[in-house]
């Protein structure tokens, strides 16, 4: 019987953690473990100290629990933990952006060249922004489609488009109460 739960890759001398979740924790670490030993693990910074000392990469359960919220807490440990993994499935806290900060970042945009290839992507909603609101009450906006679903830490563009599309509502396991287009 496999175990389900959340995991951390601790890289010892440094103190640096990768955070991930499996309904299968032995297999999972099977493969990052055959990943590093074959030089193809996608995260650089755990590949680059196994090859400078193998013994250096240590695989942690931190905690076992239902398959039904692994990623809710999966999303806990991310939240709460500092990891260096933050660009395929590590999210920090979202903060609560205020009136003027979105004022900012809209000041921001103003008077911005675009190509016309863009524009018309625009215009057509290829680059519609994504709005987040988190089960703890925070907020966050994206830029599109294409900058949230890696910071989400979606495997692919499909499961986010289905989120939008409400044609699943597989985001809850996710730390996240709304998602809609801007």
């Amino acid at each position: 019987m496999s175990t389900c739960g959340v995991y951390e890759i601790v890289v010892k001398h440094t103190g640096e953690r990768y955070i991930g979740s499996s309904v299968d924790l032995k297999g999972r670490w099977r493969r990052h473990w055959r990943n590093l030993q074959n030089g193809k693990h996608w995260h650089h910074q755990l590949q680059t100290a196994y090859d400078a000392d193998p013994d250096s990469v240590e695989f942690r359960i931190l905690e076992e629990c239902d398959k039904s919220i692994v990623r809710a807490r999966e999303q806990h440990y991310l939240n709460t933990t500092e990891c260096i993994n933050k660009h395929s499935n590590c999210l920090k806290a979202p903060v609560e952006m205020s009136a003027a900060g979105k004022q900012k970042i809209s000041d921001a945009q103003k008077g911005k060249k675009h190509s016309e290839a863009h524009r018309k992507a625009a215009a057509a909603g290829k680059y519609k922004p994504v709005y987040v609101k988190w089960a703890n009450g925070a907020e966050t906006v994206f830029e599109s489609r294409k900058a949230a679903w890696p910071k989400l830490g979606l495997k692919s563009k499909s499961a986010l488009q289905n989120w939008l599309l409400g044609k699943s509502t597989t985001y809850t396991k996710y730390g996240i109460a709304e998602i809609r287009y801007v």
